[in-house]
């Protein structure tokens, strides 16, 4: 999904027609009021939005600092009448800059040199996609994926980690309640049942497999940014710096992917 804002309804019909001209055919919705954005982005995912710092700039600038704080690897693209913000979009990683006017060829270059670029062949259609760059999330037919216990996304997201490494029921005590030297092992079951559940709805089940005392995530049939990276898969996504970013135990891995970017740089 691409989302695009300007204030002129008028001038956002045009941003609109030169976005979906570019982007052969996706779907762009677009925003005369910035305020509906942050309601429509949230469990929708959506890669690039597009908005216009022609009016209320410093208002805008604050709406795409709330944007990337709520998903680290969304693509800006700012639109403005010059180069006065550019600092702006640069402190706030943006994606691109464009001065006006637009068109759709404008368009396409962004799109072609994305500072996230889109998973392989808009995987965000596939039915099932996990994503480790940036903040962890699992989505299941466009929408992140919820669970009965918070809990539960950490548990996958550490199986997912583990690259098909069979997890004892100790050691995942001690990483989702940091060794409390408490017993949580019912509580771990409870989270086991609610992910297999949350798995079999999308048709995915088999994505989890169980050994005595142990649990492990299949890796062949995931889609997942990370596994598509370090499997030198053609057209993965590219790592840049952020990796799993609300656990602290994934600094490990992400200090590994680190030290490989930099011996490639």
């Amino acid at each position: 999904m691409i989302i695009a804002y300007h204030k002129h309804p008028d001038r956002l019909e045009e941003l609109l027609a030169a976005v979906r001209s570019a982007a052969e055919g996706e779907t762009a919705i677009g925003f005369a009021d910035p305020a509906g954005i942050p309601d429509r982005m949230n469990g929708h995912q959506c890669h690039i939005v597009f908005l216009d710092l022609t009016e209320d700039g410093n208002d805008i600038l604050r709406l795409a600092g709330e944007m990337k704080r709520a998903d680290p690897r969304v693509n800006i693209v700012f639109t403005a009448p010059g180069p006065g913000y550019g600092a702006d979009a640069m402190a706030l990683h943006a994606s691109g800059y464009i001065v006006l006017p637009v068109t759709a060829e404008k368009i396409k270059n962004e799109l072609r040199d994305l500072r996230y670029p889109l998973p392989e062949k808009n995987v965000f259609r596939k039915s099932f996609y996990i994503r480790t760059f940036g903040a962890f999330e699992v989505y299941g037919n466009g929408v992140p994926l919820r669970f009965h216990y918070s809990k539960t996304k950490e548990l996958f997201a550490y199986l997912v980690d583990r690259r098909g490494a069979s997890c004892s029921n100790g050691e995942l005590m001690a990483v989702l309640w940091e060794d409390d030297g408490n017993s949580h092992l019912s509580y771990l079951k409870n989270l086991k049942h609610d992910l297999r559940c949350a798995l079999k709805l999308l048709g995915h089940e088999d994505l989890l497999v169980s050994s005595k005392g142990g649990v492990a995530v299949a890796i062949r049939p995931c889609v997942c940014d990370y596994f598509d990276r370090i499997g030198h898969v053609p057209g993965a996504p590219e790592y840049r710096g952020e990796y799993m970013t609300q656990y602290s135990w994934a600094e490990m891995t992400h200090a590994a992917l680190e030290m490989e970017r930099l011996k490639k740089a």
